[in-house]
């Protein structure tokens, strides 16, 4: 049904592949939390995790991790 069907962001957990030197972690998240917010308003609102890494599967750079409620169907 897509993204219609969300009611709201329950939580949000976000891996990011990085080095020793990498620092803006937290930022990567801010804007994946931001576009969320965008897309859902007040119902876009969550906590949130940001779990440096050494590696993501297949060389991905970021990982997001959504859990979502969804609206009951009639």
């Amino acid at each position: 049904g897509g993204l219609d069907n969300v009611e709201r962001v329950l939580r949000l957990d976000v891996f990011v592949a990085m080095s020793d030197a990498f620092e803006e972690m937290s930022e990567v998240a801010d804007e994946a939390s931001r576009l969320l917010a965008q897309a859902f308003g007040e119902n876009g609102r969550h906590p949130r995790s940001v779990i440096g890494v050494r590696r993501l599967p297949r060389l991905a750079p970021v990982l997001l991790e959504m859990t979502f409620a969804l609206k009951k169907t009639p």
